[in-house]
Order: structure tokens, then C-alpha cells, then sequence
């Protein structure tokens, strides 16, 4: 699993329990907004990675993280780091990159995937190869979890809100469907006479914007 520059991300998050180099303390939130409709927190504590940008260049970082076993994903969020060592630090956006200068002055930059347009840090020991994006990468070193990289509907893409990636499931699901049928699928009748034929795991379903799918716009051209 990649590491995820996320400035937006309010802590540092590891699905990992290897990843904390002391005992976990308890944290005041049980569960994280945004991520998933529920998930859950167990606590957090000091973790260190070992990260190295696409020129394999490698540097140790020790940032606080919630430990979060529900979630595929690590997020670092420079920001807090940077807090956490008295505002030394900066991650610097630029248009094809982004700069992350740690609190003792190393520099590292790191391209961005083009799948979800964020930044991406790879673990010491991790594919690198010359010129390849993170998704080429990944592919020649686990070519059965490519897929997960390729779907909208995957966890780590932010451009659609999770109640429209469920309503883009089951879409799918359904042959292709279409939307509005499908979010009826998942209302309860107004005198509830009956449960609806689907259930949602997130709220909004049947009432969100639906979201494009791609496979049906370009049905749509012939």
C-alpha cells in the first residue's frame, strides 16, 4: 500500500499495527468522518516509515497516526507533522509535483498518480522503476490488484462522495440500470408498506446526484 500526501487529512492514518514503534493510546474520536460510512478508530500512537520518493530516495519519518485496521490506505498528513515539530517543515504544490521538505531539511518530490491526481510516497523496498507512474509500478509487482487502481468506485477516489459510489455499484450490478430506477430500488415507500428492495450500507443513496458512468456515455456516442 502507497502512503497518500493528503493535505486535507487532519492526522496520519496506518491500517498497519507494525508501523507504531510504541504502545497506543486512546483517542478521543471512535470513529473517522469521510473515509467510510463508519470507521472505526482503536487508538493512536507514534509510527515510522520508511518512505522513499521515485528517485529511491529514502528517509525515516516518525509522525503521530491513528491506527485505523478498516481502512487500505496510509495517509500522511504533512501538516500535522510539521505541528507536531514545532513548524519546521513545508510541502510545496506545484503542477505536475509536490515538494515535501521534512522538519530536519531533506527534500523530497513526488509525482502525482494520474488516476486520483494526489501525491503518492512508496515504501523503502517498494517497485521503482524509471519513468513508471505509481499504477505501472504496481502492476508489474502484484498484476491481481490492478484492477482496484482502475475502478471509480475505489476507496481512495475523492471526486465522488461514497453515497454515489454505492449508487454507481449498484448500477453496475444491475446491468447498467438506470439511475433513478436504481435509487428507487433503495427508497422506503411513504406509508412503508414495504423495506426496500435494496438496503444501503450509506446514507443519501437514493436521493444523491447520480454520478456519470463511463461505460454508458460511450454507449451513448454510437
Amino acid at each position: 500500500m502507497p502512503i497518500v500526501i493528503n493535505t486535507g487529512a487532519s492526522t496520519s492514518i496506518t491500517p498497519v499495527i507494525g508501523d507504531f514503534i510504541g504502545p497506543l493510546e486512546p483517542t478521543p474520536a471512535a470513529e473517522i468522518k469521510g473515509l467510510n460510512s463508519k470507521t472505526h478508530i482503536v487508538g493512536k500512537g507514534t509510527v515510522e516509515w520508511a518512505i522513499c520518493n521515485y528517485w529511491n530516495v529514502v528517509r525515516v519519518v516518525q509522525t503521530t497516526a491513528y491506527y485505523v485496521p478498516d481502512v487500505d490506505i496510509h495517509l500522511f498528513s504533512p501538516q500535522a507533522n510539521f505541528q507536531e515539530n514545532e513548524d519546521k517543515g513545508q510541502c510545496v504544490i506545484h503542477g505536475r509535483t509536490t515538494t515535501l521538505e521534512l522538519p530536519d531539511g531533506l527534500r523530497l518530490k513526488f509525482p502525482y498518480n494520474n488516476l486520483c491526481n494526489l501525491p503518492f510516497s512508496m515504501f523503502e523496498g517498494d517497485p521503482v522503476v524509471a519513468g513508471a507512474k505509481y499504477c505501472d509500478a504496481a502492476f508489474l509487482a502484484h498484476p491481481p490488484s490492478y484492477h482496484l487502481l482502475m475502478s471509480v468506485t475505489e476507496q481512495t477516489n475523492q471526486n465522488l462522495r461514497p453515497s454515489q459510489k454505492e449508487l454507481l455499484l449498484l448500477h453496475q450490478k444491475l446491468g447498467h440500470a438506470g439511475f433513478q430506477w436504481c435509487q428507487k430500488l433503495c427508497q422506503t415507500l411513504q406509508d412503508s408498506s414495504r423495506e426496500p428492495v435494496f438496503t444501503p450500507k450509506t446514507s443519501h443513496v437514493s436521493t444523491c446526484d447520480p454520478p456519470l458512468c463511463a461505460a454508458c456515455q460511450l454507449a451513448k456516442q454510437h
